[in-house]
């Protein structure tokens, strides 16, 4: 969700877009509960004067970004933005993603000629090494750590990592011995339990690449690639340049997909690693190329990443515990230690080899696996049986031929030039043979690929080159053309992998973006994607040529336009179904655009904002897309048509009124709010007018527990099918605050910020509606404290659940900033995932269809607000791929003491505690168990039903808090069990 005010500086590039991704802000514990400030990563113009701008902290200057590491204070945001220059990124986390593998890669022949690494430093980016475990006592020279967190590896990420690459095996007899393990490592640590800050990683970088001085830089790390240039990337590429060192990144784990290699693995420089497993086989989670923006081949090579057993930290929270010194782990970040320690290896053998050589040697000798394309595997498998005796090496490791534009009859051949290098000392004469294969793995046209001559001889110390030709325009299938250059002479085979995109059928789309004075709009254009649920960004001087498969999308132009001095208003233009079977031109004319319009009950009643947006449904189950547009001085909206039906699209018209006062904060306390919503079903809305009457609306009279006199904030969200925005209204929690609700189908989810100290907002588990001419008492905030389900579904392979840690005993659910974290998936008792980034949350993608029985385990701690200090809750369940979303069969209880406005309950000799469940409608058995020591001990209650839900009997305990445990199973088998230790006080 892109505020209005900055979509142009999104698509001028000047802002990061994940600034205003909701979904990934509170995943990183980014949101307001966790943190008061958003790091941003600033990059400066030219030789422009380094002035800190207003509501910043500079906290590490970044000379290989040429920029700076900045916290901002959220409330000063807009400041910020005001006087920033240059690029602003959001500070981001990247996710940190042997006694078979290393002969598997041909160390043993390494070893056996003399090459173990002696000499050459790795330094390895992870979240720490255990320098006390037997296999690295000896290995690491040096240490820094980068982050807030202690040196120790709490993760045993880094620890495994590093063992892969240079462990002694001393604790296993030399069984797990590391590819290079007389290599000295030096340890950078940039991860944390919660993930990879991006300006810790650069810090990191820059030690590692200058002071240091590492031969090899090994990057098991990751995140999402864009088209541009990211920091992470633009530092690798500089640093390789500036110093030779070889950055040797893991490709990611983001699944079968194509083009879903992972930045830093993206950038030109790095050498970027894929996984296989024991037979060559490629890893399903191996991410694939090409990569995004401009269809180069990446991967580089692959190397064994499955089931990988290396060095166990002592604090370790990941994996499979294989004896107490060893863990078992997969991934490519496993596949990327096992090339570090190779590139160590031809190092040590190569003293003058910088990062060209050391790449271009280990693509150049791997392995090809027959039936996996270059953009599955780059040049293939790692083999330092052979790259040990390379000498004659391909300078560009691999050629890419970019995007061939459809249709493909006036294709030119594209020629690039392929240049041999002979590092050795006598002249190699090359035999060259080309393969290639069509989309399917089918052979391409004999004429899709062609050299300029069939061999060719290297002088020593010299170069060769002969020219490869690609060619598109001939009758095999579009897409992606996978081939390769062998060539063989002295003893060697240099094997190069070539790679070009015959574009599917794609169209041109003309947008032309018209202001309100019919001049042409420079407003940025998005751009979304109905099959993929992509959204793009594009720069327009009024008139912009996307060149798009053939599919369907939607084309937004917001804009604003100064209609008189200092009198700005709005305007959203949307075309929502755009099909592009054919060139087409799309017209956005603000000009036609027409007036958002609405009227409040009472005269003196004044407009907070007013938004108009849409939620229009892609074809990718994972994603969503919904837009708005707000202000306060005037809305103004156009939609181009075709009206779709309302499972495929939903507009919406929101609004929010109250009373203006003189202070700072202009809506501040005031005596009544209205907060309206109107849906139109299967369109965007062109204009809106409505007058509001009283008789539309229900009367809702809020109140928050809570310490006295301290103030609160309450938002309100219209259930609209995605997300609509409302202001934040602050009040004195001195009264009820009354507000005036409109009668919305679908429902409101409501908010209340800052209810204590330690918790976020609270919010609506469900929407909630609020039926016309009715009222109603909330009560917000209110003990006991517990777990409450805020989203867990299932659709197609991908299973998300999210579960608030600090719900209130009236089901609205919030989360407090926890201590320690800890998230683990099971699917038919086997391990599939975990995450120590917040409580409650995880998201796995494919997962297999049928129908199995999962567990997830999850566990917190916290004690800012002394309610719900330590929270634990197993949920125990089946599920199956479903076509459409559907819920998760996760339940929660409830508790619901009688407590004050302080949320203290008096004590009284037998407790009559109400019980709720949320999520299952009938259960087969419900066991409730009370602790007055915090859950030293724990006592049976009784439980008997009634006709709202439960009551659990018990002898009050003599403690001044209540602990409170609860074990369910519904009636088709699912159970959870949940502890919350000190849940409510007594006084």
């Amino acid at each position: 969700m892109i505020p209005s005010d900055a979509i142009k500086a999104v698509g001028d590039g000047r802002l990061d877009d994940r600034l205003f991704d909701i979904t990934g802000l509170i995943k990183a514990g980014y949101d307001d509960a966790s943190s008061k400030v958003i790091p941003v990563l600033t990059t400066y113009q030219g030789k422009a004067k380094r002035v800190v701008p207003a509501g910043a902290k500079v906290t590490r200057q970044l000379s290989s970004i040429n920029g700076a590491a900045v916290e901002v204070d959220k409330s000063k945001a807009g400041s910020f933005l005001a006087t920033a220059s240059g690029k602003i990124w959001l500070d981001g986390k990247r996710h940190i993603t042997l006694d078979q593998s290393v002969p598997q890669i041909g160390g043993p022949d390494a070893w056996a000629a003399g090459y173990t690494g002696k000499g050459v430093s790795v330094a390895v980016l992870d979240s720490g090494i255990d320098a006390t475990h037997p296999d690295l006592s000896t290995q690491v020279a040096g240490e820094k750590n980068f982050t807030t967190e202690a040196a120790e590896d709490l993760v045993g990420h880094g620890t495994h990592v590093a063992s892969t690459i240079a462990g002694t095996g001393a604790a296993s007899g030399g069984k797990y011995k590391g590819v290079a393990p007389d290599a000295k490592l030096y340890d950078a640590k940039v991860c944390m339990l919660e993930g990879c800050y991006e300006s810790d990683l650069l810090a990191g970088m820059e030690w590692a690449t200058k002071e240091v001085k590492a031969n090899v830089v090994n990057l098991s790390l990751g995140g999402t690639d864009t088209p541009e240039i990211d920091p992470i990337e633009e530092a690798v590429n500089r640093l390789t340049a500036e110093t030779g060192a070889l950055f040797v990144i893991a490709a990611g784990n983001s699944g079968d997909g194509d083009r879903t290699v992972e930045s830093p693995g993206s950038a030109d420089a790095a050498l970027t690693v894929g996984a296989v497993d024991r037979q060559d086989a490629l890893a399903e989670f191996s991410s694939r190329g090409p990569r995004i923006g401009d269809s180069a081949v990446k991967p580089d090579v692959t190397a064994p990443g499955v089931d990988i057993v290396a060095a166990k930290s002592k604090d370790s929270s990941i994996g499979e515990p294989v004896g107490d010194k060893y863990l078992r782990l997969s991934g490519t970040s496993m596949a990327t230690p096992h090339t570090a320690g190779a590139a160590a290896l031809l190092a040590q053998e190569h003293p003058s080899w910088k990062a060209a050589e050391l790449k271009s040697a280990l693509m150049g000798s791997a392995k090809v696996a027959g039936d996996q394309t270059t953009f599955q595997q780059g040049a293939g498998r790692i083999n330092l049986t052979t790259a040990i005796k390379q000498n004659v090496i391909a300078a560009e490791g691999s050629l890419s031929f970019g995007l061939a534009s459809y249709p493909h009859t006036d294709d030119e051949p594209v020629t690039k030039p392929l240049t041999f290098r002979n590092l050795g000392d006598a002249a190699v004469t090359l035999n060259l043979a080309t393969s290639d294969n069509a989309p399917g793995g089918s052979p391409a046209p004999a004429s899709a690929l062609a050299l300029s001559a069939n061999t060719v001889t290297v002088p020593a110390g010299g170069t060769a080159a002969v020219q490869v030709t690609s060619n598109t325009n001939h009758d095999g299938p579009d897409g992606f053309y996978s081939g390769r250059i062998t060539a063989t002479g002295g003893g060697q085979t240099v094997v190069v992998p070539v790679g070009v995109e015959k574009e599917i059928e794609s169209h041109t789309v003309t947008v032309q973006t018209i202001a309100r004075d019919g001049a042409p709009s420079d407003y940025s254009v998005a751009l979304f994607d109905i099959g993929t649920g992509k959204l793009t960004w594009h720069d327009t001087d009024g008139t912009l040529k996307l060149r798009l498969p053939k599919g369907e999308y939607l084309i937004d132009d917001y804009q604003e336009f100064e209609q008189a001095p200092d009198d700005w208003i709005g305007l959203k233009l949307v075309a929502p179904s755009v099909k592009t079977d054919a060139d087409r031109t799309v017209v956005l004319d603000a000009r036609k655009a027409e007036p958002i319009t609405l009227t409040a009950p009472e005269s003196g009643a004044s407009e907070v904002d007013s938004q108009a947006g849409y939620f229009r449904r892609s074809k990718n189950p994972a994603v969503e897309g919904y837009s708005s547009a707000s202000t306060a001085n005037g809305l103004y909206t156009l939609s181009t048509g075709p009206k779709l039906t309302p499972a495929e699209m939903t507009g919406h018209v929101t609004s929010l009124w109250g009373v203006r006062g003189d202070g700072p904060v202009p809506f501040e306390n005031s005596p009544y709010m209205y907060t309206l919503a109107r849906t139109q079903p299967g369109e965007f809305v062109t204009g809106y007018q409505r007058t509001v009457r009283k008789s539309d609306l229900a009367v809702v009279d809020i109140t928050v527990n809570g310490p006295a006199g301290r103030k609160i904030g309450v938002v309100n969200w219209a259930e609209t099918g995605g997300i609509s925005l409302s202001s934040v209204i602050p009040f004195d929690n001195t009264r009820p605050i009354h507000y005036y609700y409109d009668d919305l189908p679908s429902g409101w989810l409501s908010g209340v910020e800052q209810p204590m100290d330690g918790v976020g907002a609270l919010q609506d588990a469900t929407p909630v509606r609020y039926r016309a001419g009715r009222t109603y008492d909330v009560r917000w905030n209110a003990a006991a404290f517990g777990p409450r389900v805020l989203q867990a579904t299932r659709e197609g392979g991908r299973l998300g659940v999210f579960i608030m840690s600090h719900g209130d005993a009236d089901g609205h659910a919030s989360y407090s900033g926890s201590d320690t974290v800890s998230n683990t998936l099971y699917r038919n008792g086997v391990q599939v995932a975990t995450s120590n980034e917040s409580f409650g949350s995880i998201i796995v993608d494919g997962l297999p269809a049928e129908k199995s029985t999962y567990k997830f385990v999850t566990s917190g701690t916290q004690a800012a607000t002394g309610f719900a200090t330590k929270v634990d809750l197993t949920a125990t369940f089946t599920s199956a791929a479903t076509t459409t979303r559907t819920d998760l069969p996760i339940s929660t209880v409830r508790f619901q003491p009688k407590v004050d406005r302080e949320n203290q309950t008096p004590r009284t000799a037998v407790t009559e505690l109400p019980v709720v469940v949320d999520g299952a409608k009938s259960l087969k058995s419900l066991k409730v168990e009370v602790s007055g020591d915090n859950g030293t001990t724990w006592t049976a209650a009784k439980i008997r039903k009634t006709p709202t839900g439960y009551t659990a009997t018990f002898s009050t305990p003599a403690g001044p808090t209540v602990s409170l445990r609860a074990h369910l199973t519904d009636q088709a088998g699912n159970t959870t069990d949940q502890s919350v230790i000190s849940a409510y006080h007594l006084k």
